[in-house]
C-alpha cells in the first residue's frame, strides 16, 4: 500500500508538464512570418536623430505552393511591408498593427542594409543590437550591404522561386568564386562589435532586368562604428588570395604575347609579423597557389616545359599584383583593416594588441604605416597532354 501511495502524487505532476506546454504557444495565424528585413535611410529628425525605413518580407503560406509563373488570381507567396521612424521596436509595433499579427523572426533569413546605414557612426550597431536581443534570432542568419536602396531587391522577380528571400539565402550561400565571399553572419557581427574588429560583408546590388548580383565587399570599421568603403570584385579577389579563402575561381594571366586563363585550386597562407616597432609593425604574408590551365589563348604548347614555367611565373606575378593592389586600397584609401590582421595581432602579440588597439586603424592609425609584404608561390597542375588553345590546334 505504501508503494502505491508514492505513485499517486506523480500522475497530476506529468498532466502539469502536458499542459505547461500549450501555455506558452502562439496560434500560428495570428503571427507573420518574416523572411528578409531591408533597412534603409530616410531622413533626419527635427531631433538630429536618423530615421530609417524598415522593410519586412513576409511568408504568405497561401502562395508558398503555387508556380512562379504569374497567372490571373494567383496569390503572390510574399508581401512587402514597410514603415518609418526613429526606434525598430516602434516601427515594428507600427508593422505589426499594419497586419494585425505579431512579427515573428523564427524563419528569418537575411538582413539587408543600405550603404548609406552603415556609413552612419554608430547606427549599423544599434540596429544589429535590436536584432541581436531578439529571443528568435539565430546567429546563423546572413547580414549584407545593398548598395543604393536595400528594399529594391525584396522587388526582384527569380525565375522559378516564388519568395525573392529564398533566392537571396541561397545566392549569399553560393559564394565559390573568387570575386566573392562567404557569408557573414549575425554571430560574426557580434564577435566584431564586442571585440573591436573588423568584418566584411557581401555588397549586393539589383540589376536593370530585375535580379541580383554580388558588386564586391563591404568594408566595416568596429572601431570607428561605421562602414569606410568597399571592394569591387576584381580587388576582392586580390583580398581573398590574402585572406586564403581561395579554392576556385580564374585569374587571367599574360603569356607571351597572349592571355591564359588559370583555374584556382587550392590555397595556403601563413602570416607572421615584427612587432619591435608598434608604429611600424612589419607583416608578412606567405601564400601557396596552385591552379590548372582553364584556357590559353593563341598558340603556346603549355605542355612544353620552358612554356609552362613561364606560365607559372605569370601566374605568380598576376596573384602578387592582385594582392599588393587590394593592400594598397585598404591601407591608403579605406585606411581600415580588411585584412584580419587585427585577429592575427589579438591571437599571437596580445599584449602588444590591447596596448595599440585603439589606435589600430583609427587615430594614429598603425595599420596604414605598417610595411605588409607579400611572397608568393605557384604550381601549375594537370597541364594536360595537348595543347589546349583558341587559335589554331596544332593541325
Amino acid at each position: 500500500m505504501k508503494n502505491r501511495k508514492r505513485r499517486y502524487p506523480i500522475i497530476p505532476l506529468f498532466c502539469l508538464l502536458i499542459c505547461s506546454g500549450c501555455w506558452d504557444s502562439q496560434d500560428l495565424e495570428s503571427r507573420a512570418f518574416n523572411y528578409v528585413v531591408a533597412i534603409d535611410l530616410a531622413d533626419k529628425s527635427r531631433s538630429d536623430h536618423f530615421q530609417i525605413t524598415v522593410t519586412n518580407q513576409f511568408v504568405v503560406p497561401a502562395g508558398v505552393g503555387t508556380s512562379t509563373v504569374e497567372s490571373a488570381g494567383q496569390r503572390q507567396a510574399f508581401r512587402n511591408v514597410s514603415s518609418s521612424g526613429e526606434s525598430l521596436v516602434d516601427i515594428n509595433r507600427e508593422i505589426s498593427t499594419m497586419l494585425s499579427r505579431t512579427i515573428s523572426s523564427q524563419h528569418l533569413k537575411v538582413i539587408l542594409i543600405s550603404s548609406e546605414v552603415a556609413k552612419q557612426p554608430e547606427l549599423f550597431g544599434k540596429i544589429m543590437d535590436f536584432f541581436l536581443r531578439d529571443r528568435e534570432m539565430r546567429r546563423g542568419m546572413k547580414v549584407a550591404f545593398v548598395e543604393g536602396n536595400a528594399a529594391q531587391l525584396l522587388q526582384v522577380k527569380p525565375e522559378h522561386i516564388n519568395i525573392p528571400g529564398e533566392y537571396m539565402e541561397q545566392l549569399l550561400e553560393n559564394h565559390s568564386n573568387a570575386g566573392t565571399i562567404e557569408p557573414l553572419k549575425v554571430g560574426d557581427v557580434q564577435e566584431g562589435l564586442l571585440s573591436d574588429l573588423n568584418f566584411i560583408a557581401p555588397r549586393l546590388k539589383a540589376t536593370e532586368d530585375m535580379n541580383i548580383e554580388f558588386d564586391g565587399i563591404s568594408v566595416y570599421n568596429s572601431r570607428l562604428n561605421q562602414l569606410t568603403g568597399s571592394l569591387d570584385r576584381e580587388e576582392t579577389k586580390g583580398l581573398n588570395f590574402l585572406l586564403g579563402k581561395v579554392k576556385d575561381g580564374t585569374i587571367k594571366v599574360n603569356l607571351r604575347e597572349n592571355i591564359a586563363v588559370i583555374e584556382n585550386l587550392d590555397l595556403s597562407h601563413q602570416v607572421s609579423a615584427d612587432v619591435k616597432d608598434e608604429t611600424n609593425i612589419r607583416f608578412t604574408i606567405d601564400l601557396f597557389v596552385s591552379g590548372s590551365i582553364a584556357e590559353v589563348f593563341g598558340q603556346e604548347d603549355v605542355t612544353n616545359d620552358t612554356i609552362l614555367k613561364e606560365l607559372e611565373t605569370a601566374y605568380q606575378k598576376a596573384v602578387e599584383k592582385k594582392a599588393k593592389e587590394t593592400i594598397q586600397i585598404v591601407q591608403e584609401e579605406l585606411q581600415t583593416d580588411a585584412l584580419r590582421l587585427d585577429r592575427y595581432l589579438m591571437q599571437h602579440h596580445y599584449q602588444l594588441w590591447k596596448k595599440i588597439r585603439k589606435n589600430w586603424d583609427t587615430r594614429e592609425n598603425y595599420f596604414s604605416n605598417s610595411e605588409i609584404k607579400v611572397n608568393v608561390e605557384t604550381n601549375i597542375e594537370h597541364p594536360g597532354t595537348s595543347n589546349k588553345t583558341k587559335e589554331g590546334d596544332g593541325d
